[in-house]
């Protein structure tokens, strides 16, 4: 998905969140908005949002001098939705469609996102998403690949979010009545906006999910894996039959993938104009 113009402002306000999230000053927040407005001056604007928000996210770590802005608020998160889990384990559970009611809830879960939002209401936003129609609902296509799929490739998206991803994977294997052969389960391998690491994934219990391995894709630095376009990246999609990727920046960056399902709550203007839904809607899209 190419950048909206949109997005450039979006990018000047992240720098400002990530420097309050990080305790930074006036003097090293305005330091980070003028590194990332260099950043965009010199960066193509017909690239995806993703590809830019490296280059943006390294010039606010570098400003501020913090290797994570977000690394407090990551770890609130992930507590935040361990402790709701047993509730929203119970809401799926008691539901008529498990299935559905775990998409459900992993969808209301892709509200912590701080690259677009500045507060968030768990609970109260998995009562609206449940009370939602789908704008775009790809959801029979989904019941039958998780049924009939041997390999699952799961793009996560945001730390706290997780919690609500592995509640998802878990009730994928009930529902099929046994474990996938290979679950690969995709993070950050670096700090950028409050995207899950390593770090978060371990925290929230991700291993225990059976046959599952952790892998990462670059959030720009050296050594943190590879790039979205990287082969290997593409082959990872090869490997596995069923392949889901959670939230706004994995469909910005892998929207043209084929036979992959999106699950998201549509928060902007570029993103609802490329998928073809408003602000505010969730959508299961099932790229065929």
């Amino acid at each position: 998905m190419r950048m909206g113009l949109e997005c450039v402002t979006c990018f000047i306000r992240q720098a400002v969140k990530a420097s309050r999230a990080a305790g930074a000053g006036r003097e090293a927040t305005e330091r980070a908005v003028r590194e990332v407005m260099r950043v965009l001056l010199r960066e193509g604007w017909d690239r995806s949002p993703p590809e830019v928000a490296r280059p943006v996210y390294r010039a606010i770590r570098s400003a501020l001098g913090v290797n994570d802005p977000y690394r407090e608020v990551k770890r609130r998160s992930n507590e935040e939705m361990m402790a709701l889990y047993p509730r929203l384990k119970e809401v799926v559970r008691r539901a008529s469609d498990p299935l559905e009611a775990a998409v459900r809830v992993a969808i209301a879960g892709n509200v912590i996102d701080y690259a677009a939002l500045e507060t968030y209401d768990v609970m109260g936003t998995v009562e609206e998403v449940f009370r939602k129609d789908f704008t775009i609902n790809d959801y029979w296509e989904l019941s039958e690949a998780v049924r009939g799929a041997d390999k699952l490739l799961y793009f996560a998206d945001n730390a706290g979010e997780i919690v609500a991803d592995k509640l998802l994977i878990e009730t994928m294997i009930r529902v099929r009545g046994r474990p996938f052969t290979r679950v690969t389960f995709v993070v950050k391998g670096g700090p950028i906006i409050n995207d899950a690491t390593v770090e978060d994934a371990v925290a929230v219990g991700i291993p225990d999910i059976p046959n599952l391995t952790i892998k990462t894709i670059s959030n720009g630095d050296p050594g943190t894996g590879p790039d979205r376009r990287d082969p290997g990246v593409l082959k990872w999609f090869e490997e596995h039959d069923l392949r889901v990727l959670k939230g706004q920046g994995n469909y910005e960056g892998f929207d043209s993938f084929k036979d992959s399902f999106f699950l998201l709550i549509v928060k902007c203007e570029p993103v609802a104009s490329s998928i073809g839904a408003k602000v505010g809607d969730i959508v299961l899209k099932h790229n065929p």
